[in-house]
């Protein structure tokens, strides 16, 4: 048995102003052409097709071609990511999914209920295919006994994950079954990007790893970066997001996975690494020390950060002419007084900040373009006071102060 496990393509994103249609297509290519070379049995995409519920028609039809390309080669099967909409994997599993060669998974099901999914393999073996897509806090109880709606979520997930165990096991053959576990899930002790969505990666919508149904191969999607669980008890992997989503990535290795399995047998798993993303850099320094970089950063997305001695009002243009074949994504100009520094906490602060004791801890962390930062804190302060006193406010009033502050 050959199984390819893919996941997180977020078709549609766009970073900071820049579409990553590009990104995803040269990488696409790649996995099309690792596909054609391993001849699997099957295709698994473990979710987050699309990064919005509502992705736009381009978006569909880019992601719909890349799947029907796939299921040339091997069956694909799509379970529904966090990302994804349930309704929309609906839709497209009853206009693609008649001849099972493209399924697409919207919702967890009990095993009598098609839970389970069988494709035949290589010598007569057969895969048997535990699938379970995401399951949000709200869609949770749906299949569960009611004296369990006050439960964790992990414990609620743990009764999905018993479930499937039963399917697998239900009529399975040793002698000719190989068993995969398909999820999109946020498991304990995975290491996150810090790109995926802060809610879903929280511990409320956390899941137990060593309630993982005791199979040949775990497949995980969800978390975006490359990744074995630390479990002896099923051999488990992230697949992975197939470029850098979000600057959470820089300097991650992108791959995909592959698994080759006899029944009984333990799995070979491998990995082929991915190029066609281009890296995200943060760059900072000099006019001098960025220069050194330049010929370094070639197509890459970059957040660069322009050090100076006194405000630069063409930092945009100096960096831009610096990088000509590179995506400036942002350019900030640090400079002695763009940022605040820090007040020492005695330990008296009242509970809740006010805004300009909140503003103040933004400008410690980030630079001011063009201005003193406390300048820029204190016309803050002077317009915050007169709107909070209900005071008549003339932007006249304030002309001198923003043309120093460059608004």
């Amino acid at each position: 048995m050959k199984l390819i496990h893919i996941s997180d393509w977020h078709l549609g994103k766009v970073l900071q102003g820049e579409p990553r249609r590009i990104d995803s297509i040269r990488t696409f290519e790649e996995i099309r052409e690792v596909a054609r070379d391993y001849m699997p049995d099957l295709i698994l995409h473990t979710g987050d097709v699309f990064e919005t519920y509502r992705p736009s028609y381009e978006d569909i039809q880019l992601g719909i071609d890349m799947l029907r390309e796939l299921s040339d080669l091997a069956p694909v099967v799509v379970l529904c990511g966090n990302h994804d909409s349930p309704a929309l994997f609906r839709l497209f599993q009853k206009l693609l999914g008649g001849d099972r060669r493209l399924i697409f998974v919207d919702q967890a099901r009990r095993p009598e209920d098609g839970g389970i999914l069988d494709f035949p393999a290589k010598d007569g073996d057969r895969i048997r295919l535990a699938p379970l897509p995401f399951v949000s806090n709200r869609g949770v109880d749906r299949f569960l006994d009611p004296s369990l709606w006050m439960s964790r979520y992990s414990d609620k997930i743990d009764v999905y994950e018993r479930e499937l165990e039963r399917g697998l096991l239900s009529g399975f053959d040793e002698r000719r079954d190989v068993l995969i576990f398909g999820a999109h899930l946020y498991v304990s002790g995975a290491i996150t990007s810090r790109s995926e969505r802060p809610l879903h990666i929280s511990d409320a919508y956390m899941a137990k790893l060593e309630s993982t149904p005791p199979v040949t191969y775990a497949a995980f999607g969800h978390i975006h970066r490359p990744q074995k669980l630390p479990t002896r008890r099923t051999l488990a992997r992230y697949a992975g997001s197939p470029i850098p989503i979000d600057f959470g990535e820089e300097g991650e290795t992108k791959s995909i996975v592959l698994v080759e399995a006899r029944p009984g047998g333990a799995p070979s798993v491998s990995t082929v690494d991915l190029s066609g993303g281009r890296a995200l850099r943060t760059l900072r320094g000099s006019a001098a020390e960025l220069v050194m970089l330049a010929d370094q950063v070639d197509d890459a997305l970059c957040n660069v950060t322009l050090v100076s001695d006194g405000p630069e009002p063409n930092a945009s243009s100096i960096v831009a002419a610096m990088f000509t074949r590179a995506a400036i994504l942002r350019v900030a100009n640090e400079y002695p007084g763009a940022r605040l520094r820090p007040i020492e906490d005695d330990g008296d602060r009242e509970a809740e900040e006010d805004l300009t004791s909140m503003f103040r801890a933004f400008l410690t962390e980030s630079a001011t373009t063009g201005a003193d930062a406390e300048s820029v804190l204190e016309v803050f302060t002077r317009v915050l006071t007169a709107l909070e006193s209900a005071e008549s406010v003339e932007i006249a009033e304030l002309k001198d102060d923003i043309e120093v502050l460059r608004v």
